[in-house]
């Protein structure tokens, strides 16, 4: 059985709960969950002389939703695997910089969430993908000298070279849709065109896959050897974390 980790709800500007609530919640939580509320939120991912990040607030109809979600999305690891992992948590209505619109991002263990509402493309599994989507990049980075990079790589085409983060940059400010899929991509081992961008990019979106793609991401990668192998090779890698993550544990994660 999986149990969902505890989390502590801060709402940032807006109201709070008795103090015997909070101390209670923060007796028992095991990462901090944020819902901006004012806008004042800390993203030190763009330090230095770089612009300063323009944040839109949580609306409080999708509070409830987002909470939701990301219970869900943390039920999926097992007891401590977070707290170990994680400072915090920020959810929020949108975050972009220099007019480069984040649909997620993280810095260091802080994952920051963005919840544009339904309406905008930002439905329950895109919100859920995303929580898995920025911690795998937490992961590689916080054990690099693990993670299987040469075996990753094995499983391209011999001839594929990654885009490389500035293509990515400029084709986000651009109306190209990173979340398309191509049968031709899945036969290279590669989910959706955000894939093609870097290890990191593709680690990103099997991840989100393997945690929440359901029954739909498996049949794909069934069909398509690469995929598959390359899924294992992701597997392989959360296993050296704990060995509790199984592929059919993964496989039965819904999406």
């Amino acid at each position: 059985m999986l149990s969902a980790v505890p989390l502590l709800i801060l709402l940032i500007g807006g109201p709070t709960a008795p103090d015997a609530d909070i101390k209670e919640i923060e007796a028992t939580s095991k990462v901090p969950l944020i819902f901006e509320r004012d806008g004042d939120i800390d993203v030190e991912t763009w330090g230095g002389d770089s612009p300063i990040p323009v944040v839109k607030p949580l609306g409080p109809h999708e509070i409830d939703r987002a909470r939701r979600l990301l219970a869900k999305a943390t039920a999926k690891y097992p007891a401590g695997f977070l707290k170990k992992r994680l400072k915090r948590i920020y959810v929020c209505a949108s975050l972009s910089v220099d007019g480069f619109e984040y649909g997620a991002t993280y810095d260091d263990r802080t994952l920051y969430i963005v919840d544009g509402g339904i309406s905008e493309g930002f439905d329950d599994r895109f919100l859920e993908q995303s929580f898995h989507h920025e911690l795998s990049s937490v992961l590689m980075h916080e054990n690099e000298s693990i993670f299987p990079e040469d075996a990753w790589v094995a499983t391209n085409p011999k001839t594929f070279v990654y885009k490389g983060y500035d293509a990515v940059y400029n084709d986000k400010k651009s109306e190209i849709d990173w979340e398309e899929q191509r049968p031709a991509w899945l036969r290279m081992g590669f989910v959706k065109r955000y894939s093609l961008t870097s290890v990191e990019e593709d680690l990103n979106t099997v991840a989100e896959s393997m945690f929440a793609g359901g029954t739909g991401f498996w049949k794909q990668a069934d069909q398509n050897p690469r995929l598959l192998k390359k899924t294992r090779v992701a597997i392989s890698f959360y296993k050296l974390l704990n060995p509790w993550f199984t592929e059919s544990r993964f496989r039965s994660f819904k999406g």
